[in-house]
């Protein structure tokens, strides 16, 4: 657990370090950012403090908690993809010198917040028994071999959905694009973290599509039926774009469902990883 240790306490550093900038310069922040307000700069500053002031403190502890880990990860994941959203949507951070500083840092958070998920990994492989892959694998490999133990049909649904996702750029500048295209980033952190900490695939992988891809529902259906979010996407006017909407919001209903399911079904219980000697005596595979 030292190397656990040593990541939290870098991560405080960062933290303390940030705040600390946010509050004693707002204002300057709020204009390299591009902000409107510096008010959101003073209270991000302020959570910052406090976030960093509890990373210090369970730092200090020599067996850190591995609820307080998931909170920390939580947190620096959501740093990111915010970080993302507002990047991508081009709000609240415009300039593009507050662009580069902003992906910069959420590229650090991602990494401690991934360093976090790692040492998590470890903690879970000690518990968990044999309802991990084998100890011999290395986290990749390990990963890899839960991919592959997936269902064939599952597989394509996979790969079609990512390609969906990346066609979008097809409609660039139009909103559409931007906005598909962040929801589809701001996904990754979490995919990665959680079959990092979870050592493969398992039913708890839906929350990282769920949290970004539930507001690109309500912003999808919001161009179908109104111009609050954009110009109202119709067949009459743009055919193409309107079946590429209709195809992506539908395939994405059907994604969250299942991701629903499977959420459900983890909390239940089923928190086997696909690949293991736990699925294969369940006869799962997707």
């Amino acid at each position: 657990m030292h190397i656990l240790r040593i990541v939290l306490r870098l991560n405080a550093a960062s933290c303390l370090v940030f705040g600390a900038i946010f509050l004693l310069h707002p204002e300057a922040t709020a204009r390299l950012l591009g902000a409107p307000s510096s008010l959101a700069i003073l209270f991000v500053g302020v959570v910052l403090l406090f976030n960093g002031g509890h990373l210090v403190w369970a730092s200090q502890r020599r067996q850190p908690r591995p609820a307080e880990i998931y909170y920390f990860t939580t947190g620096d994941l959501l740093w990111v993809s915010l970080t993302i959203v507002l990047v991508g949507t081009e709000t609240f951070i415009t300039t593009s010198e507050g662009i580069i500083a902003s992906l910069l840092v959420a590229a650090l958070v991602g990494a401690l917040g991934i360093l976090q998920a790692a040492m998590l990994g470890k903690v879970n492989r000690t518990q968990a028994g044999d309802d991990h892959l084998p100890e011999h694998l290395s986290t990749a490999r390990a990963i890899a071999t839960s991919w592959l133990s997936m269902k064939t049909w599952v597989k394509y649904w996979l790969l079609g959905l990512n390609a969906i996702f990346l066609a979008s750029a097809a409609f660039w500048p139009d909103p559409l694009a931007r906005f598909s295209l962040t929801a589809y980033l701001a996904s990754a952190p979490w995919l990665l973290a959680i079959m990092i900490s979870q050592r493969g695939l398992t039913r708890f992988l839906g929350v990282a599509h769920l949290i970004p891809w539930i507001p690109l529902m309500v912003y999808l259906f919001l161009r179908f039926t109104t111009e609050i979010a954009g110009p109202q996407i119709s067949y009459h006017d743009t055919p193409f774009q309107f079946s590429f909407a209709l195809t992506l919001l539908t395939m994405l209903g059907v994604c969250l469902l299942l991701d629903a399911i499977d959420v459900w079904r983890w909390i239940r219980g089923e928190r086997y990883r696909l690949g293991s000697a736990a699925a294969a005596r369940r006869g799962a595979s997707a």
